[in-house]
């Protein structure tokens, strides 16, 4: 680990760059023949983002946590892939993603893997749990696409799963921040965090030289007033929203708008209204062209006030966006030869 991890730069992980994890029975993810490897990819891209709660962090009483409770995280587990499905998402970002426990990932493919490939990002120095990605066949390029994951080497384990969907398809990235405790050091390393993942995707990340587009869906744990989301808009990554919402409420029962979808578009002229997105004179999408993003609606999935009752499955909302995208329909796979 550095010994100044807040000056330092995010570190790709090799060892962590396989498709979900080095386990041979996970080694079938994506499959690369699926019939609908080219259906639905069109002119609308819908990202969602979700904070699972991971069990051995859940405090259930007594000093206890629920991955001691298997009847109690599988029944949880279950409605959490039944919001999944609700959600329709072409990509799925998931944080708190339990690794440690095989049953977990089992049961999201055999829900998913028909329609989505996996890729996860376990967190550093043996952390139980990271993120997930989870991507439709549709709209990841089976030769061309890229993936990293990258540690930002710091004292919080943190770390982003990095996909590039394919040539000219935007890159996507899923991350997790540290939370603010409050300490002195916290608010010092969520910015650096912020600054590492942006100073990777804009001057090192393989796509960078592409023009690729950029989104960037995960739990910040941090308003949009906050150092790090605030430095991450700065950089040019526009969020979904700007106004004020509550997506989590915390284990020390504070009320949180932290789940983010950030997107960069590289234009020469940027919308100012938000930073970021496509104009109307880059929209005619072509062949070889990137592919650009727009948003045009966002959404909270569910009820905070359902947070600690009976039907909750999550201390965190889901968050959706959903984007207009440069693609035509001439270029959609469905015409693809």
């Amino acid at each position: 680990m550095n010994s100044q991890p807040f000056r330092g730069c995010a570190v790709e992980m090799p060892g962590l760059q396989s498709i979900v994890v080095e386990r041979p029975e996970m080694s079938g993810c994506y499959d690369r023949n699926s019939s609908n490897r080219h259906a639905g990819r069109g002119q609308t891209l819908r990202v969602a983002t979700w904070n699972l709660l991971a069990p051995p962090y859940f405090r259930v009483g007594g000093g206890k946590r629920e991955s001691a409770f298997p009847g109690r995280w599988k029944s949880r587990l279950a409605e959490q892939v039944r919001v999944v499905q609700r959600l329709d998402a072409d990509v799925v970002l998931l944080q708190e993603f339990w690794f440690d426990e095989p049953q977990v990932f089992e049961f999201w493919r055999s829900h998913f893997s028909a329609d989505y490939a996996f890729f996860g990002s376990q967190r550093t120095r043996s952390k139980a749990d990271g993120v997930l990605t989870m991507v439709r066949h549709a709209w990841l390029d089976a030769d061309t696409f890229e993936m990293r994951t990258i540690s930002f080497d710091d004292w919080g384990d943190r770390v982003a799963n990095v996909l590039q969907l394919g040539k000219s398809l935007p890159t996507i990235v899923n991350t997790h921040f540290t939370f603010p405790h409050g300490n002195a050091h916290d608010t010092v390393m969520r910015t650096a965090q912020a600054r590492k993942l942006s100073e990777y995707l804009l001057t090192s990340w393989p796509g960078e030289g592409s023009g690729s587009t950029i989104v960037i869906g995960g739990d910040l744990n941090g308003d949009i007033n906050d150092p790090a989301c605030r430095l991450l808009h700065e950089k040019g990554f526009t969020p979904h929203t700007r106004d004020p919402f509550v997506s989590h409420v915390s284990h020390r029962g504070d009320h949180m708008g932290c789940d983010f979808v950030m997107v960069y578009s590289p234009l020469e002229a940027p919308c100012e209204e938000r930073g970021g997105g496509i104009l109307a004179s880059d929209a005619e999408g072509g062949e070889g062209k990137p592919c650009r993003l727009a948003f045009e609606a966002h959404d909270l999935v569910g009820r905070i006030e359902e947070i600690g009752s009976d039907a909750w499955s999550s201390d965190h909302l889901a968050v959706t966006a959903q984007f207009r995208t440069s693609l035509t329909a001439a270029h959609s796979p469905s015409h693809h030869p």
